[in-house]
């Protein structure tokens, strides 16, 4: 079989599915850009013998798989998808009917395009700053766009998660759902369109070239990413210019690249009013803020990033995270600290795994979906991997343990690294449980040694250094 297209993704699917599956032959990968050794062009594929193609491809699919039934039978095209955290395979039958299923957004897409036109025949203007989130409203958007709101009256939240799509309108936020009428109506009408991810690009592109998209993103990208074709933005706001020049443009395409800063890092420096604490958990947050102010606790926060590589073919395993937390939560009750765990929301369903039903004493679960920035204000030290998370926290000049304990697999999963991982990565470097307490003693009873190395990187990833890059970009930008 064949797999489409060549990506660090469809490599370590390929690596899954030869570990389930050793009697089974993956003859190579299909891209139509990419040359090397076992990468093809559709065209081969076709004078080859083979009883599938397999594509791997959330954002390109459709468009793959267009190609693909041109000269392909359909029964041989299987589409991979992955359902919490475990791959499933989509056959014709199956792909017709997402197909069918997907009608309602392809009329969404139709309706939106006849009021654009309309739209631009009668000469309306745009109105709207619309705010876009499918799943979840991440952190630069959300802060922006509390900010936004409380400023701009035409601002709006276009979003599919109902859940906080209610909790915005309780502090004044409009909000229209976005796969509706009313929605891409909305968005029609929009002046500025504001996204911190790449998963709503095919409307954006049936809009007017008046109407400006603004790209944020959701952190500067240590681990490579695949570029996002087909949508080029008006603005993409970032950190700095180093970080423009050496990684955001080869995965966006903009016509401005502005270093203004990220507006989720203002919830690191401000003082928060209770339109910031919007979607924290705010018992959490009042705890660790408490003990951080009096120095009753130390609070240690642990955000590990996702692991592809974690994704299996069958039933998903919940061995995500090698660490024991009930001795985890022994040792920090013995030496008076308070963890708060926030894993990523691809990982949330196991989260009940990780923790009784009667919780611990000493280690609490932040929610997945939530905004843990405003609390990271009031955090001691940060535990992650290769999170992009930590690229922020150096702005608050507090140590970092980095519990990488896969960094050999995850760096040839990933392809390596945007930048030199021991050179851009200040803190401690631990691989085992037992390292990583020994790292957390150290940093909270000891000297801070690596505060200089601390200081040259985040002078290198972040220009401005203040709680006012919400503000820059409403002025830079929205005016």
């Amino acid at each position: 079989m064949w797999i489409a297209p060549h990506t660090p993704r469809s490599t370590m699917f390929a690596k899954t599915f030869n570990d389930t599956f050793p009697s089974a032959t993956i003859l190579g990968f299909i891209d139509k850009v990419k040359t090397g050794e076992n990468i093809v062009k559709l065209n081969h594929v076709v004078s080859t013998s083979f009883d599938f193609v397999l594509i791997v491809s959330s954002n390109y699919f459709s468009s793959i798989h267009a190609e693909q039934k041109k000269v392909l039978p359909s029964r041989k095209i299987v589409k991979v998808e992955v359902v919490n955290n475990c791959y499933e395979f989509l056959g014709r039958t199956e792909i017709l009917a997402q197909k069918l299923k997907n009608i309602p957004h392809r009329v969404l897409l139709s309706y939106l395009k006849f009021s654009v036109g309309l739209l631009k025949v009668f000469s309306i203007k745009p109105s709207y700053i619309a705010f876009i989130s499918k799943s979840f409203v991440g952190n630069n958007l959300k802060a922006l766009l509390v900010e936004s709101s409380a400023k701009k009256n035409n601002t709006i939240l276009l979003t599919d998660n109902e859940s906080q799509r209610y909790e915005f309108s309780k502090i004044g936020v409009k909000t229209k759902k976005l796969h509706s009428f009313s929605g891409f109506w909305t968005l029609a009408r929009a002046q500025k369109i504001v996204q911190d991810q790449g998963d709503f690009t095919q409307p954006l592109n049936l809009l007017l070239s008046r109407q400006e998209k603004i790209q944020m993103w959701h952190g500067v990208p240590l681990k490579r990413l695949n570029r996002l074709f087909g949508i080029t933005y008006d603005w993409m706001i970032s950190t700095s210019d180093y970080v423009n020049e050496s990684s955001l443009k080869d995965v966006i395409d903009a016509k401005n690249y502005s270093n203004l800063g990220y507006p989720r890092n203002d919830l690191l420096l401000k003082d928060h009013s209770v339109r910031d604490l919007i979607l924290c958990d705010r018992e959490l947050y009042d705890r660790a803020k408490n003990a951080f102010v009096t120095k009753k606790q130390k609070i240690i926060v642990y955000m590990p990033t996702h692991r592809e590589s974690a994704t299996s073919i069958g039933k998903a395993s919940s061995h995500l995270m090698p660490l024991d937390f009930e001795s985890l939560n022994t040792f920090c009750s013995e030496n008076n600290f308070l963890m708060v765990v926030k894993l990523h929301p691809f990982l949330m369903q196991f989260q009940s795994d990780f923790s009784p039903p009667e919780g611990y004493l000493n280690v609490y679960f932040h929610s997945a979906l939530g905004d843990i920035y405003p609390l990271l204000k009031y955090t001691d030290v940060l535990i992650t991997d290769y999170s992009s998370i930590y690229f922020d926290f150096l702005l608050l000049d507090r140590p970092i343990i980095f519990y990488n304990y896969d960094y050999e697999e995850y760096s040839s999963n990933m392809g390596g690294f945007v930048y030199d991982y021991d050179e851009n990565a200040p803190g401690l470097k631990v691989r085992t449980q037992d390292e990583l307490h020994k790292a957390m003693v150290t940093y909270l009873t000891s000297e801070d040694f690596l505060r200089k190395q601390r200081e040259i990187v985040k002078n290198r990833f972040h220009r401005y250094q203040d709680e006012n890059s919400s503000n820059r970009i409403l002025k830079s930008i929205f005016n």
